[in-house]
């Protein structure tokens, strides 16, 4: 793959590795509450997943502009994906299964 442009973590994806940084702050204003949607079980696995795919997408499109997010279904497995969308969603400030700041995490 080309030199990448943003620093990030490095990933191996179907024998190629990828610089996956974390989201802009542009994308993170714009994931924020897509992030609380990964975490409601009371939707739809293929939605969720659906989800995840576009956050990794956007990420890996930061260093590699012309990467076909629609490559994820094939190139994501059970075994990587869970470390791949953490890296992100941590790098860029986000933490699944943690309340956001102000929250108790506590139902009332």
């Amino acid at each position: 793959m080309n030199q990448a442009k943003f620093k990030g973590r490095t990933h191996v994806l179907g024998g190629e590795e990828y610089v996956i940084p974390p989201l802009s702050l542009a994308q993170a204003e714009e994931m924020e509450n897509v992030v609380a949607t990964l975490q409601d079980a009371t939707k739809p696995l293929a939605e969720r997943l659906a989800l995840m795919r576009k956050i990794v997408g956007m990420a890996i499109r930061r260093n590699y502009p012309t990467f076909d997010v629609e490559m994820l279904k094939d190139l994501l497995d059970l075994g990587n994906f869970r470390e791949v969308l953490d890296s992100v969603l941590n790098r860029s400030g986000f933490k699944l299964g943690e309340p956001k700041p102000g929250e108790s995490g506590v139902d009332k």
